[in-house]
């Protein structure tokens, strides 16, 4: 009878370790897939700022390609409330998102766009370049 105790004690602790073990790597499981779905939308987010910066960029070349042309070295993008425009330096967007642009003319009437979106979250620092090709049209 005191065998079976113990056989039944020994079974016991088998099946509590084999639950902990399967209770542990669904835990990690589960933090992966939340790590993961959240990189996931931070570059989401990441592209569609740089495509908006990309259609304000356009917008500013509609409205005057000499103007476009005059944002040298890196630029933020400003919304006046009516228009875009550019100002030296870079801008903050949700409060881990850093935006940039460069625009550089590669010939006459032809500039290269580089939209530049930045951010740092629990997987690392991460980058999200756009680049384009904008001629004056006009």
């Amino acid at each position: 009878m005191s065998s079976r105790r113990g056989q039944s004690l020994i079974e016991a602790l088998a099946a509590i370790a084999v639950t902990m073990l399967v209770v542990t790597s669904l835990v990690g499981l589960g933090v992966s897939a939340i790590r993961s779905a959240t990189v996931s939308r931070n570059r989401a987010l990441a592209v569609s700022y740089a495509q908006e910066a990309m259609e304000a960029i356009r917008s500013i070349r509609d409205r005057g390609y000499g103007e476009l042309k005059s944002c040298s070295g890196t630029n933020k993008l400003v919304w006046s409330g009516s228009n875009w425009s550019c100002q030296p330096g870079t801008e903050t967007l949700d409060s881990i998102f850093t935006r940039s642009f460069t625009a550089s003319e590669v010939t006459p009437g032809k500039l290269q766009v580089a939209v530049r979106v930045t951010w740092i979250d629990n997987a690392g620092s991460h980058t999200m370049n756009l680049d384009s090709y904008l001629t004056n049209w006009r």
